[in-house]
């Protein structure tokens, strides 16, 4: 990918954006605001940073489906405890009757 900076041209490594992304969310997991995010990756990525607009597009998405991550991981454990619950009374009755099956 090629990008034109203050008239020069330069050769940008997609690389590069995909760190930044890797650096975006191990920045949300620590607690980072935006405006925080935003100066480290200017500070670590001087040569190419990716725009505020962008940078706060991906902290947002990151951020939202952290906290939906969040809330699946809460309702999987309910229904995982349902369930296994109805393994366990499976298991009960197919031990008392070996006879019994399912139709």
């Amino acid at each position: 990918m090629s990008c034109l900076l203050g008239g020069v041209f330069k050769q940008l490594r997609m690389g590069d954006f995909h760190e930044q992304r890797v650096c975006t969310k191990y920045y949300i997991k620590l607690g980072k605001v935006f405006s925080e995010t935003f100066e480290m990756l200017k500070q670590a990525f001087r040569d190419a940073p990716m725009s505020r607009t962008k940078t706060h597009e991906r902290y947002i998405r990151f951020k939202e489906s952290q906290l939906q991550l969040r809330t699946m991981t809460a309702q999987d454990n309910g229904q995982h405890k349902k369930m296994k619950k109805n393994i366990l009374k499976v298991r009960k009755v197919i031990r008392s009757n070996r006879h019994l099956t399912v139709k």
